[in-house]
């Protein structure tokens, strides 16, 4: 199965990125960003599986994956994916909205992707394009 990244999902992974470089580190880039792959690979594989949550309140279909269930760590990750999982219509794409710190409101951030086209897609089994 593959999956879209929008534009600004992919901004929102390049500076999740670079903070955290800038803040903690080479060694802990690395593993950040290794968190964040699992967790693109884990919605590409089972986008309604568990630890996946119903994000209605923000638009039709929309779909969350916490970055600390996927570490299985809570408090570990401070960031979530929302995406939208395959639909009629769209085939077997998910498309990544966004990914967000959890501090961060996400139903206008989200929203706004849900209207705009996607401009970037990645296969589940590469990983994405950074």
């Amino acid at each position: 199965m593959s999956f879209r990244l929008t534009e600004a999902a992919d901004h929102d992974i390049e500076r999740i990125l670079q903070d955290t470089l800038e803040l903690f580190g080479p060694h802990q880039l690395q593993a950040y960003s290794d968190l964040i792959d699992q967790a693109l690979q884990r919605v590409g594989t089972d986008p309604q599986g568990l630890g996946t949550s119903k994000r209605e309140d923000i638009g039709p279909g929309v779909r969350a994956l916490r970055l600390d269930t996927v570490a299985r760590r809570r408090g570990s990750a401070s960031h979530s994916i929302y995406y939208l999982p395959p639909e009629d219509g769209r085939g077997s794409v998910i498309i990544v909205l966004r990914v967000l710190h959890d501090r961060m409101e996400p139903k206008h951030r989200v929203a706004s992707e849900l209207l705009d086209d996607v401009d970037t897609e990645v296969d589940v089994s590469s990983g994405p394009k950074r």
